[in-house]
Order: C-alpha cells, then structure tokens, then sequence
C-alpha cells in the first residue's frame, strides 16, 4: 500500500492528526462510543433478542433473523458510502483532471471508506452480547461472523457494481430497460440510481444463506459452514474485479456526471439547478428565517445525504416493524423511531462540523432566526423517520396505539433536536458528546416503550 500515493498521504494525514491530539483525545474517540454502544444494548436487548426469554432450542432461529436484518443495513451503509466515495466524492473534480492512477484511486477511496465505517461489525458484536451472556457464546461468535461477511461483501460488491454502473450508463444494449425504469431522470442517471439497489438485492440474498447458515452450525449441521461463509467468497471474487473495472470507469464517470448536472441544469427555470429537498417550503416562513433554511437545506442535501435518505430508510423499517396486530408491533414501531430520531439528528451536529468558512463570512450571524431556521430543517427532515410507523400502527391497532407512538416520537424529537443543535457548536467533540447523550436519551425512551406494552 505504501506504493499508493493517494493512501499513503491519507495516512502521512492521519498519523499527523493523532500525534496533534495527544492520545487521551484517541481515548476519549474510542472509550465513548464504546459506553454509547454498551447503552444501546439496553434498547435492542427487550425487542430484537426477545427470543432469549424463551427456550434455547429457538435462539438459532432468532439470530438468524437478527443477523439478517443487521447485514442488510451493514450493506446499505456501505454502497451509500462508496457511491458518495467513487462516483460522487469531492475528490473527483481534482483528481480527473490529471494523469493519475485509476486503481490507486479506488483503492484509496475504499481503504477510505474502511476505515470511517470499521466499527459497524464491533457495535454489531456489542449488540448481540446478551447471547454471550446467556451462555450462547459459540451463537454470537457466529452473529459476529455473518456481519463481518456482510461488510466485507458490501464493501467490495458496492465498489464493483458502482464502477459497473458507469458502463451500464453508456450501453446501448442497456439503455431500454434504463429508459423504463428511469421515469423523468436522465438515462444514465437511472444507472447510479438502481445500483445501490442491485447490490442490495444480490448481497441481501446472499446474508439470507449466511444467516441461514449459521443457524444450521449451530444445530450441528457442519453443511451450514459453506453457506455461512459463502460472502466472503463473493468479497474476494468482487475485489479481483474492482482494478479492471476502475481503469475502465473511474475516469468514464466525470463526463457521465457532467452531461446529467448539464441535462438537470437545462429542465425547467435557472433556480432548478439549485433546488434540493423539501426547500419548497422555504416559501411559507418569515423572510429571516427562510434565508438561514434555504442555506441548511442546500447544505444538508449536498454534504449530508445519506443521513437525510436513512431518514426514509427509517421510516420504512418502523413502517414494516409496525404492521402486526400485536403489541409487539407497537414496540417495534416506537423504538424504530425513537433510534431513527436520535440517530438521523446527528446531521445536524455534522453539519456545524463541515459547514464551509465562506457560508459563516456572507451570511451574518443571525441570532434567533438562524437557530429557529435550524431547528425547522431538521424536523422537516426527521419527518419521515415519525409518520411511517404511526400510520402502520394506527392502520393495524388503532388510533389510541398509534397516538401512542406519535407521542414517542414528538418527545424524542423534542429531544433530539435541541440536543444535536448544541453539540453540534462544540464541532469536532460534538459527535463525542453528542453520541453518549443520544444512546441514554434513546435507552431510557426505550425502556419506556417496553415497559409501557409487556
């Protein structure tokens, strides 16, 4: 690796920034999510491993669900990453436009990409600690192991079928069913938008056979093991392919990218180009305020997205969590939202950390209309992550239910949204606060909801 430039940059970097630091702020980065993880324990302990409190001979069958669900979401994480990373990252408008080395390019940005999402599969092992502690060691060793898989297959799949997306958005063979399916998008637009789904769709299947198998490992079916292990085959056999396929679409996606910015510039008014999420609504407030969320919606949209789509990704899970006729339903629906909340709030603290120097020079200070505009963006942003699962749960229980969680999610909102708000003035120690704060707030609503149905 010391061979890649981009990287060893990147790491000359990172090596210089904790020397800067001095090692109690390294401790303090790895000693609070730590805690923070330890706390969610309690809010996912009573609902995702409630098949503890039954017979042993059913927790197989309960981590298999388990450990499907936290794959797909390892593997949703990482393709929204690596496509901000490979096609749409800052870095591309300085790196295209000299000779460098596509494959080292790639490489970098999913070394990148490694390191900023390495502690999905350690909260993932946290959160399945109750198994160890129920004596089911080999089981949760078994859990861990599928998330492992799963990240290391959306890792590599995601770089490949994005960088396979760039070819599919110039091919003729392709453009009519890109033409059927992108609706009022350019074609090769609809190439980029499917192809999240597409990693989801082929790597989802595969973490069914994992999860499948390590449930048949630990009934004693050793034919399991193939199953279980059969992502990383997949990992490896991606990222064989991923040099190829960065020589002949890395560069191929800057001209790609420019012609669709050019044919969305060209739809419509001049302000179309710099229209974003929800800033329609900026219409309705008092002039003041409207200015500060025009520049909090732009920024959030542009800087921030993944977090603002996982506010849907949210709501279809509370959505999906609420549609039972039992209360179990309404458990889910609730806690669903309630972590969806805390953690989609955090947008907001990184948007204080990343907000550009010349935002803060051309907009004056703002007082109370800068807070209040704020505060407005990120519940507007947040609702998707709230009404999702009411209307599940009002639809299958009724309105007294349903209200019910509607007044979960209001106070955590309430909540969430102050607490994001003043972290996010602390910029680089906001997450480190901001963290902490939101696993307890989030673990005690928790025990809350639980309480309030069993």
């Amino acid at each position: 690796m010391t061979n890649n430039p981009y990287l060893s940059v990147w790491i000359r970097q990172w090596r210089n920034r904790r020397q800067f630091e001095g090692p109690w702020t390294q401790l303090r980065r790895m000693v609070v999510p730590l805690v923070s993880a330890l706390l969610l324990v309690l809010l996912v302990r009573p609902i995702f491993l409630g098949f503890l409190d039954e017979g042993a001979e059913g927790w197989g069958y309960g981590l298999q669900q388990v450990a499907l669900r936290g794959g797909i979401v390892v593997i949703t994480a990482l393709s929204l990453d690596i496509y901000s990373a490979l096609i749409r990252g800052p870095d591309r408008a300085v790196l295209d436009i000299h000779p460098v080395n596509a494959r080292q390019v790639v490489l970098f940005e999913m070394v990148r990409v490694a390191a900023r999402r390495w502690w999905l599969v350690p909260l993932g092992a946290i959160l399945l600690l109750p198994l160890a502690v129920e004596g089911a060691v080999g089981l949760w060793g078994l859990g861990v192991l599928v998330l492992a898989c799963a990240w290391a297959m959306g890792l590599t799949s995601s770089a490949m079928m994005h960088l396979l997306a760039v070819q599919a958005a110039e091919s003729k063979r392709i453009a009519p069913l890109l033409d059927m399916a992108r609706g009022q998008n350019p074609r090769p637009q609809a190439a980029f938008l499917y192809a999240p789904g597409a990693v989801l769709l082929v790597c989802g299947g595969l973490v069914v056979l994992a999860s499948q198998g390590a449930n048949q490992v630990w009934s004693g079916e050793s034919l399991g093991g193939i199953y279980l292990l059969l992502p990383l085959l997949v990992a490896a056999a991606c990222a064989s392919a991923v040099p190829r396929l960065a020589e002949a679409g890395w560069f191929r996606a800057s001209p790609i990218l420019a012609d669709i910015d050019a044919r969305y510039a060209a739809i419509g008014e001049r302000e179309d180009g710099l229209r974003v999420y929800l800033d329609w609504t900026v219409r309705f407030l008092p002039q003041g305020i409207g200015r500060y969320a025009m520049k909090d919606f732009r920024h959030g949209w542009r800087g921030r997205r993944t977090l603002l789509v996982g506010a849907w990704l949210v709501g279809v899970a509370a959505f999906i969590g609420g549609w039972s006729d039992q209360s179990i339903g309404v458990e889910r629906a609730a806690l669903a939202i309630v972590a969806g909340i805390w953690l989609c709030s955090a947008v907001c603290v990184l948007m204080d950390k990343d907000e550009p120097e010349f935002l803060r020079a051309w907009l004056p200070a703002g007082g109370s209309s800068r807070y209040l505009a704020r505060a407005y963006v990120l519940c507007a942003w947040l609702q998707p992550c709230l009404w999702l699962g009411v209307a599940s749960v009002t639809i299958r229980r009724g309105l007294i239910d349903g209200g019910a969680v509607l007044l979960f999610g209001v106070v955590a909102m309430v909540l969430a949204v102050p607490s994001s708000m003043v972290c996010g003035q602390l910029r680089d120690r906001g997450l480190a606060v901001y963290g902490p704060v939101a696993a307890v707030a989030a673990a005690v609503l928790g025990v809350l909801i639980t309480g309030g149905w069993s």
